[in-house]
């Protein structure tokens, strides 16, 4: 009965890679195992110039953000713009059954963080959408 079992679920598997079903970037970089790294982050919006800054991350909290183009650190995180990669994947999420509040959303290749997209939280509100541009990930120990 066991071996039943596992020639169903290989078959499965073996399914549906037959079908071509694609794993979701999620789970791809949940599957990683990663929670700990720098990652160049930029927030963009009609509000304001945020500069590029570089997140450390440890644990998968943010523990220092750097604005790159002076060295200057940040006492904290200004409005809560930058975040983490399990972040962004929650923010995507919470926007992810509005049609329309979500665009232009891609993710990175080898590690398959979202690495840019563009939000329109409040359909009725004018100039409230903002980007995140996230990339350059190194994972650190």
């Amino acid at each position: 009965m066991k071996h039943k079992a596992l020639i169903g679920a290989v078959s499965l598997v073996l399914i549906s890679c037959d079908l071509g079903v694609e794993t979701p970037p999620f789970i791809r970089w949940q599957s990683q195992n990663i929670a700990n790294y720098t990652l160049e982050q930029q927030y963009i919006c009609n509000c304001t110039d945020a500069p590029v800054v570089r997140l450390t991350v440890r644990d998968n909290r943010i523990i220092s953000i750097v604005d790159i183009s002076n060295d200057s650190v940040y006492a904290e995180n200004p409005y809560n713009r930058y975040r983490t990669i399990d972040s962004l994947f929650a923010l995507l999420e919470a926007y992810d059954d509005r049609p329309g509040a979500i665009w232009d959303l891609t993710y990175d290749s080898t590690y398959s963080y979202p690495s840019l997209f563009f939000l329109n939280p409040h359909e009725l509100y004018a100039d409230d959408e903002f980007g995140i541009i996230s990339k350059n990930l190194i994972v650190t120990n």
